[in-house]
């Protein structure tokens, strides 16, 4: 857990009465795709698992993407959030494709993580 701390001393200006420590939080959550490795092939259906945790804060958002377009949100309010999903293989999904999650907390850190596969279609 990385965070800054700061030490706020006591005056009756700032209305504390003694030494008051604030934690600001400054770590990004953690992310995770499981299930898939970037650079894979698939050929048929494959379920996987993205989740999101943060020490520090809440998560306030939790994204998941496919190919740039929006497929899964939420507002966890949470340490941790996770989601499974299935990949679609076969004729209709063919080619090239990028997964991304991205998680936000609240104290406005994010991190996203990408991965790219390919499905063949015999």
């Amino acid at each position: 857990m990385l965070a800054r701390t700061l030490l706020l001393l006591s005056a009756g200006l700032l209305g504390c009465d003694a030494l008051d420590a604030v934690t600001h939080d400054v770590t990004a959550p953690s992310v995770a795709i499981t299930g898939i490795t970037n650079g894979e092939t698939i050929i048929e259906n494959r379920t996987i698992s993205v989740s999101a945790s943060d020490l520090d804060s809440d998560l306030i958002e939790f994204t998941i993407f496919l190919d740039g377009s929006q497929i899964f949100t939420t507002n966890p309010n949470a340490k941790s959030a996770t989601q499974g999903l299935t990949l679609l293989g076969g004729r209709d999904a063919a080619g090239p494709h990028v997964l991304t999650v991205r998680a936000v907390d609240k104290a406005a850190n994010s991190r996203e993580l990408g991965l790219a596969y390919t499905v063949f279609a015999p």
